[in-house]
């Protein structure tokens, strides 16, 4: 019975060895690769109102879908709207789309 018991616990200390071996060389420290860097931007695939509209409601939404995932975080700092509102802007965004509602009417 000791003999078993012996060979239990050497079996399980082994097992639990090789698998905390296995877990501590699985994952390396550094920086991961990921593949070549994107350095194409995204391209609207949908805008709303449509481009060169004319006799839109001041108070309609502006409505983009992207052609590829974005940062939610970056894009109020990657957004660059001319001329600048004067009462600013609010923004809502997923990962592909971004809606923009001004806080009064565009200057022309």
């Amino acid at each position: 019975m000791i003999s078993r018991h012996s060979d239990w616990t050497s079996f399980t200390l082994s097992v639990l060895a090789a698998s905390t071996l296995l877990l501590m060389t699985c994952a390396s420290e550094g920086a991961l690769s990921g593949g070549p860097a994107d350095k194409t931007a995204p391209t609207v695939v949908f805008s709303s109102p449509k481009p060169a509209a004319t006799r839109v409601p001041v108070s309609t939404e502006v409505k983009l879908t992207f052609s590829e995932k974005m940062l939610p975080a970056t894009v109020r700092s990657a957004l660059r709207i001319v001329p600048e509102p004067v009462d600013g802007y609010d923004i809502k965004t997923t990962w592909r789309k971004l809606e923009i509602r001004f806080n009064s009417p565009l200057r022309q």
